[in-house]
């Protein structure tokens, strides 16, 4: 039983994370991070009852806990992942960037989680009359601008995915300059604030 949650508990990281682009270096530096104290709270998915629960780190980022429902099989199960977190402000535009935390709580085996790459995933940030709109960049469409060269950028090509190895330049460049482009991103998840 211990090892079926462990490997459910592992895919719905992975489900997290699906269509996310993961890159090796961060979307900030010291200069882009930004802070919001509005963000920090429990938040709920607006379709959906996943949960996202942000607590301040410092005034300069955050831990976020991210609780996911799940039916696998007749199984309805719930999965928590941890995750450090910075917003960052490039110009007018805010984005999350989103690193795995300690996660201690998956018992996942040694040799599994010495296989886990830590990376980052990004994601434009919109607010709008209380509510989060989360956007993450799309996998399909980074694979199709690579393709089609209309995006030159560093990444390494695994059996799955791509993971960008580019510099944070060169990332925000990328983030910036398609902004706007809704074909660049999943499809958001609005957040709306549990009242107190």
């Amino acid at each position: 039983m211990k090892t079926r949650i462990s490997i459910i508990a592992t895919a719905l990281i992975i489900l997290f994370l699906v269509g996310c682009i993961p890159s090796i270096h961060p979307l900030y530096t010291s200069n882009d991070i930004a802070y919001d104290p509005l963000l920090v709270g429990e938040w709920f998915e607006k379709d959906n009852s996943n949960r996202w629960v942000f607590e301040s780190d410092g005034d300069s980022a955050y831990n976020l806990v991210y609780f996911e429902n799940g039916i696998f099989g007749n199984d309805s199960l719930e999965t928590r992942s941890d995750f450090n977190v910075h917003l960052v402000k490039l110009g007018n535009y805010y984005f999350l960037d989103l690193y795995p935390g300690d996660n201690k709580h998956i018992p996942l085996s040694g040799l599994l989680s010495s296989t886990l790459l830590p990376v980052h995933t990004f994601a434009k940030l919109v607010y709008n009359n209380g509510e989060y709109a989360i956007s993450f960049f799309s996998s399909d469409w980074l694979q199709q601008s690579i393709q089609n060269k209309t995006i030159k950028i560093a990444y390494e090509n695994t059996s799955d995915q791509i993971v960008l190895t580019a510099s944070t330049k060169d990332l925000q460049e990328m983030v910036i300059n398609n902004f706007d482009n809704t074909e660049a991103f999943i499809e958001p998840k609005t957040l709306v604030k549990v009242k107190k």
